[in-house]
């Protein structure tokens, strides 16, 4: 089995603890890099009982030397950790100065013989003609990755969703219960959710058959707006809630303020030649989301 060691940055959010959940006791000597180390992982409390082929580390992508001690013990590199959404504009460029700091590391590490693999999650924002701070972050870190002569690949997800209370579909249906349903925009844009499940399936693929220099695109196999789901939500919980459509030209004042790219937020999402498409069915999980009301 190859890429036997494999360090996860960002093993505790919300693809990185459906991949490790995934991946315990998988035969794969798994250590997990985040800022906040175990306290939010289920798969913590099977390592207190020595239940878990899961290590634990505190560190942060932004400190060039807990990086590079992180990638020294490891054959393949998942890169998950990111700012997506802060109030703080500033803090985008975290993504970026730690995608340096992974790279420089890795190269490090080929200096003194050892060949790290990288699978990095990117984002179908970065073909978006103009973006915010995020997506301007990430198109500048798929950048950077590909002038490196590193062993890389770039998988870019759409809106990843799971069968759970912790996603924006979840939380929307609880609106639409209470027959409200606010939309940024005109809620006409495209885009293609994934099941965090079909992207944890691919990412172990990628792991067991690495395809260096592949940029692969995940999407689900629905294509849809927003305003779709709510008429398929709106149909399935017998409501028909109040739309209520925010315009952009009226938030574009606030923008400052707000923790999220707002340029760009009404194109289109839509995958590219080559994508991996997801299995699951959305009207089947949306049914499964109404049930956790």
């Amino acid at each position: 089995m190859e890429n036997k060691r494999l360090l996860v940055i960002g093993g505790t959010g919300y693809i990185g603890s459906e991949l490790l959940n995934a991946l315990d006791n998988s035969g794969y000597s798994i250590t997990v890099m985040s800022r906040s180390g175990n306290k939010k992982s289920k798969i913590a409390k099977r390592l207190q009982n020595g239940d878990s082929n899961v290590k634990y580390i505190t560190g942060d992508l932004i400190d060039c030397k807990q990086v590079t001690n992180a990638v020294s013990n490891c054959d393949c590199v998942i890169h998950l950790a990111a700012v997506v959404r802060s109030f703080d504009k500033s803090k985008y460029n975290d993504n970026v100065i730690g995608m340096r700091n992974l790279i420089n590391a890795i190269k490090n590490s080929h200096d003194n013989g050892k060949m790290v693999k990288l699978i990095y999650f990117s984002t179908q924002n970065v073909y978006i003609k103009k973006t915010g701070h995020y997506g301007n972050s990430k198109k500048i870190c798929d950048q950077m990755l590909q002038a490196s002569n590193l062993d890389w690949m770039i998988l870019r997800p759409n809106y990843v969703y799971g069968v759970d209370r912790q996603n924006d579909f979840f939380k929307l249906l609880k609106l639409i219960k209470l027959g409200i349903a606010p939309v940024i925009g005109s809620g006409s844009a495209k885009f293609e959710p994934i099941n965090k499940k079909d992207v944890v399936e691919y990412t172990i693929g990628c792991i067991q058959k690495f395809r260096g220099g592949a940029e692969v695109d995940l999407s689900g196999k629905t294509q849809l707006s927003i305003n779709d789901v709510i008429k398929i939500s709106g149909r399935l919980m017998k409501k028909r809630p109040m739309i209520i459509h925010v315009p952009l030209c009226v938030l574009r004042f606030f923008k400052p303020l707000l923790p999220f790219d707002l340029d760009g937020y009404d194109a289109h999402r839509i995958h590219r030649t080559g994508a991996f498409i997801g299995r699951s069915d959305l009207k089947r999980d949306l049914k499964a989301l109404i049930r956790l009301l």
